[in-house]
C-alpha cells in the first residue's frame, strides 16, 4: 500500500493545474466552511460522508486532502489507490 506523505505549499502551488497535478479535496467541518468558504484554486469541497462514494474519481491519481477530516480521507484514498 502507498504511504501517506506531506507536500510543502510551494511545491503544491507549482503542481496545481498541471496535467500530472494532484486532485485537491477540501473537507472542512460545517462550522469551518461557514467561517471561511474560500477554496484553493482547483480544489473541490466534499462532505466526509460523500468521499467514499466518490473515491473512484481519484483512482490512480495523487490526492491532497485538506480540512478537519483530511487524515482520515487520505488514509481511505490510499487504500483505494492500492
Amino acid at each position: 500500500m502507498p504511504a501517506l506523505s506531506t507536500i510543502p505549499v510551494d511545491k503544491l502551488a507549482r503542481l496545481v493545474g498541471t496535467p500530472d497535478g494532484p486532485a485537491i479535496i477540501d473537507v472542512p467541518t460545517a462550522d469551518d466552511f461557514a467561517a471561511d468558504s474560500r477554496l484553493l484554486p482547483g480544489a473541490v469541497r466534499r462532505p466526509w460522508a460523500e468521499v467514499a462514494s466518490r473515491a473512484g474519481d481519484y483512482r490512480g491519481r495523487p490526492v491532497v486532502a485538506g480540512g478537519a477530516s483530511a487524515a482520515g480521507i487520505a488514509l481511505y484514498l490510499v487504500g483505494v489507490r492500492a
